[in-house]
């Protein structure tokens, strides 16, 4: 199988279930998005719209009423005009536990918010010829120099700690992204802000990254090795959540 491009979620699935990869990124058999996801949605457009406002177009000034004017243009576009139900008060709920926690404004001056919601990918080179990797990242920003941070918001039930995310495949390879765009780079951090948890953050050094490089690569030629039909069906913890069920 030779996909199209390549991304932290299709390894993952790649990784538990080769058959589940091949029905949703080889054959691109799509399942329904469920609701509870949109309250995730209204959260990422929300934090995205105010802070491009506040830290990089410029135009708009840190208050409430701006932040909660983006929050309802997000939850009308994602959730309808309603200001009832669950999902909307969920949304709202952690919304506004983001905007009051604790030195929000002064941690967010101290940085330079560099990207929000930024959309990228490089070229790895493979057995087949070169394959996109894409990602996205909810906010990227220089914390010092040769020091930079990857900001993921989640919306998750369940957090991690640290040592899970250090594990993490996204968290890694936020890091190796961020090394590939910044070589010089000497310390990346990566910080899953679960906005019904708190935040969890590990390191990543230029080592690191370089064992992430070789074990990207080591996925990738799995799945071009592996003949169309031919993937493991493999029962895991997400086949509750596969299209081919």
């Amino acid at each position: 199988m030779k996909p199209r491009s390549v991304s932290a979620t299709s390894l993952q699935v790649a990784e538990l279930c080769l058959a589940r990869y091949e029905a949703e990124y080889v054959n691109y058999s799509r399942s329904i998005q469920g609701n509870a996801a949109n309250v995730g949605i209204v959260c990422h457009d929300t934090f995205e719209n105010f802070l491009r406002a506040v830290y990089i177009r410029k135009d708009k000034p840190w208050s409430e009423d701006v932040f909660w004017e983006y929050f309802h243009q997000a939850s009308e576009a994602v959730l309808g005009p309603g200001r009832t139900s669950d999902l909307y008060l969920d949304a709202h709920d952690l919304c506004d536990k983001w905007f009051h926690a604790p030195e929000r404004k002064e941690k967010l001056d101290e940085v330079k918010i560099l990207s929000l919601e930024s959309k990228n990918n490089f070229l790895l080179k493979t057995s087949e010829g070169d394959i996109p990797v894409n990602y996205i990242m909810d906010r990227f920003e220089q914390i010092g120099e040769d020091e930079y941070r990857v900001v993921d918001y989640k919306s998750n039930r369940v957090g991690l700690t640290p040592r899970q995310l250090r594990h993490k495949l996204q968290a890694r390879l936020y890091a190796l992204m961020t090394q590939i765009k910044y070589p010089n780079a000497k310390k990346i951090w990566v910080q899953f802000e679960f906005l019904r948890h708190g935040q969890v953050e590990t390191l990543f050094t230029r080592d690191d990254n370089v064992v992430m490089f070789r074990e990207l690569q080591r996925r990738v030629e799995k799945i071009l090795a592996t003949g169309p039909g031919t993937g493991k069906e493999t029962l895991n913890a997400e086949c509750g959540y596969c299209v081919r069920k």
